[in-house]
């Protein structure tokens, strides 16, 4: 069965699966759905299947092997260049697409973060999703299609996937003989990408550091400077990671405000409960409402330096004004 080692995603398989077996691929597909559930892993997979000789994907002749270790000549994986998707890249990409495929029957083309395209990066590779060569196979990959030009929208085949399951997060994490399966399963939030982010000793480690900081802004304890010793380096995964950290404690801390206790960070589930009643449960709510913006837009080219300041000073509001009453009186 084509794509046994992608778990979950039944129906994207299924129909990705007919395309192979009948060697009549839509000439663009449009992957889509939330960050980190497995849209990337399935896309090269599905490349690999359509370069294979046997129309398998992994089946161990060369063309799978050399699919694997990211050298096949007919597969071209294209990222963001810093904060976007360049009409440099696309460019190179059309230039390759018009040439025969060298060692199968596709050349197939891998945008990542396809929303990153700038205007004149999507509207170059147009004619590419419109009148694509007949050996030509587009995957446009994202967690944010209306960042995308309709236009663009309009010429691929939408393939949706969803969250996983916690079981099938919970079995990879045992794969990887990942510690802490309960919690990160839970963190995770359906997505495997994260799971096996967070399996990583040294990314559980910057999640305790982001914690601690967490704890300290969520009791009023937390001053702009220290925030900023975290990104010394400023690197902007590292402030979405942060970000995804306190996301999910001010979650947690909601629901424990409201009197339940399925949490997602079961290892901190005695400083959740003793802080959650620092205030009313609708404020933790809005906490997650801008933290979730700040969030969007950090896929953006705003300056995080200045998302983040704001976000401290607003999720300390409350605080800083009981703390500044006394001396009002």
């Amino acid at each position: 069965m084509l794509f046994e080692k992608i778990t979950g995603h039944i129906h994207p398989k299924r129909v990705l699966s007919k395309a192979v077996e009948s060697g009549e691929p839509f000439h663009s597909y449009l992957f889509w759905g939330p960050e980190g559930v497995g849209k990337k892993s399935l896309a090269l997979r599905f490349a690999q299947a359509l370069a294979c000789p046997n129309r398998i994907d992994g089946c161990g002749c060369n063309s799978c092997k050399e699919a694997e270790l990211g050298i096949h000549p007919d597969i071209h994986l294209i990222l963001p260049q810093g904060e976007s998707l360049k009409i440099s890249g696309t460019r190179a990409l059309i230039e390759l697409s018009s040439l025969h495929p060298l060692k199968s029957p596709f050349v197939v083309n891998i945008l990542e973060e396809a929303d990153r395209l700038t205007p004149e990066a999507a509207n170059s590779i147009l004619k590419l999703l419109e009148e694509p060569p007949p050996a030509v196979v587009n995957i446009l990959i994202t967690s944010r299609p209306h960042f995308l030009p309709p236009t663009v929208l309009s010429r691929c085949l939408p393939i949706s996937f969803g969250f996983l399951k916690m079981e099938e997060i919970k079995d990879e994490l045992q794969k990887v003989k990942a510690g802490e399966i309960g919690t990160i399963s839970r963190i995770a939030g359906g997505r495997i990408g994260e799971a096996l982010h967070w399996a990583k000793p040294e990314n559980w480690k910057r999640r305790l550091k982001y914690l601690s900081t967490g704890f300290q802004l969520a009791a009023g304890n937390v001053s702009l400077s220290q925030v900023d010793n975290l990104f010394k380096e400023k690197d902007k995964n590292g402030v979405m990671d942060f970000l995804k950290v306190l996301l999910s404690l001010w979650r947690d801390l909601s629901l424990v405000s409201l009197g339940l206790e399925e949490v997602a960070n079961l290892d901190q589930f005695k400083n959740i409960q003793s802080l959650s009643g620092e205030r009313p449960a609708e404020e933790w709510v809005k906490g997650c409402f801008l933290i979730e913006e700040v969030l969007e837009l950090s896929y953006t080219t705003v300056n995080m330096n200045m998302l983040i300041t704001s976000l401290v000073i607003n999720l300390s509001m409350k605080k800083l004004k009981e703390r500044r009453d006394p001396f009002a009186a």
